[in-house]
């Protein structure tokens, strides 16, 4: 059966819209330097890791090679998060418990990427469940999962180690 492009937005559950709505939102106020509570940091790793996980466990249940390239994954996501966040400096005001970030296209890029892969694999396993096993699209769903969580991760705790060693 033949699927046209309208037919698969058509068939695109809301949630998966309101999601990419505030990550790209999100992604939008991050390109520029912005003030924010500790408190609200954690959101988009969270974010991407419950997304990834339970994508990852809705296609490939417990699967011991999903979770290895997933957790490798993770790993050099890590790695490239915390290059990343080096060259960042951030601004903490404790007594607000506010940090002050500066603007960066790189959560963007990050979330347009995520939702991009994601959706383009959910799309075609949808419409032929046998990709499920093709390798290429289960490293890239599991690599880009992993990345993605990974980066943001440490972002994040790149951040919060910033928040604690400094005084304002």
């Amino acid at each position: 059966m033949e699927h046209s492009f309208f037919d698969i937005i058509k068939g695109t559950p809301l949630w998966v819209w309101v999601l990419f709505a505030y990550v790209l939102i999100k992604g939008f106020r991050a390109s520029k330097t912005r003030t924010v509570p500790i408190y609200q940091l954690p959101i988009m790793p969270l974010i991407f890791t419950l997304w990834s996980f339970f994508s990852v466990y809705g296609k490939y249940g417990l699967s011991a090679i999903a979770i290895m390239v997933w957790m490798i994954s993770c790993a050099l996501g890590l790695v490239l998060g915390f290059y990343i966040s080096k060259k960042q400096t951030v601004t903490i005001n404790r007594e607000k418990n506010v940090v002050t970030l500066p603007g960066s296209f790189i959560p963007l890029i990050l979330a347009i990427s995520f939702f991009a892969v994601k959706y383009f694999i959910g799309v075609t396993y949808a419409l032929d469940p046998s990709f499920k096993t093709n390798v290429f699209f289960y490293g890239a769903d599991m690599i880009m999962s992993g990345m993605v969580s990974g980066v943001s991760w440490a972002r994040l705790i790149s951040i919060m180690k910033v928040f604690k060693t400094k005084t304002s």
